[in-house]
């Protein structure tokens, strides 16, 4: 009978986080580097895959197979009457090719547990394998497609912000984007959200902007007489600014 222990590790590098996957295979070691964009998930399926794969290279016939795992996420999905991901189909194919000569049965054992295949490939998770060939290595998952979009995004709209020309006043209160601001921006009421855009952006009923747009003559505020020029500064010495400059100062 041949027994295989697999086990999806996953390292976390100083800069980036490399995911890796260790098998032991009838006192032979195996592993392989999967990069930067593959999940934990898809380095479980393909241990899996990547023993039945070397049982079927070397040609094992009417043998009874366990291929033992520590992950229960794995192996749900290998039983689930959908597949929805194209590593899950992979690894179904290859089981298939090796259950047509073979029986395979494919087990789930608790890590640490004291069974030599598992706790062999768990020893290996020391070793470093060098990631051969380009990335991605296995197709990205959703969620990491969209991490990486949204990492794109934001680099670009800081980049654009950086470079754009003007805008000293938005600079002034808002100084570089933030998204968890926006969050707690998109919670407030309309009228509070409707205030706080005109503050940052100064297009709002202040004699400063209704002076820029032609209404009126003076740009000092009729109150204290101050503005002009310095408009943000004033404004946050202003009563009434209490709350734009709470959310300014977080």
């Amino acid at each position: 009978m041949g027994k295989i222990g697999a086990l999806p590790f996953s390292s976390h590098d100083v800069v980036n986080d490399y995911i890796w996957f260790f098998i032991y295979f009838l006192n032979q070691n195996g592993g392989q580097n999967l990069g930067n964009y593959a999940t934990l998930f898809q380095a479980e399926i393909t241990a899996i895959s990547a023993c039945a794969q070397e049982m079927t290279r070397r040609s094992y016939t009417n043998k009874r197979i366990q291929i033992i795992s520590d992950s229960q996420t794995a192996l749900k999905a290998l039983g689930a009457v959908e597949i929805h991901s194209q590593v899950v189909k992979d690894c179904m194919d290859s089981l298939t090719k090796l259950a047509e000569h073979n029986s395979i049965t494919l087990k789930w054992m608790r890590g640490h547990q004291g069974h030599v295949g598992n706790e062999r490939a768990d020893f290996l998770k020391e070793r470093r394998v060098p990631l051969i060939g380009p990335e991605p290595t296995c197709g990205l998952a959703y969620r990491t497609a969209r991490r990486l979009m949204k990492d794109l995004l934001r680099e670009k709209h800081i980049s654009h912000w950086a470079k754009v020309p003007g805008l000293r006043h938005s600079r002034m209160f808002i100084g570089e984007p933030s998204w968890n601001k926006s969050k707690d921006f998109i919670k407030l009421g309309r009228n509070q959200l409707r205030w706080i855009v005109g503050m940052f952006t100064g297009h709002c009923p202040l004699m400063r902007h209704l002076t820029t747009i032609g209404v009126k003559n003076d740009p000092d505020c009729r109150r204290c007489g101050e503005g002009g020029r310095n408009l943000p500064p004033h404004i946050m010495r202003m009563p009434g600014a209490g709350s734009c400059q709470k959310y300014y100062n977080t």
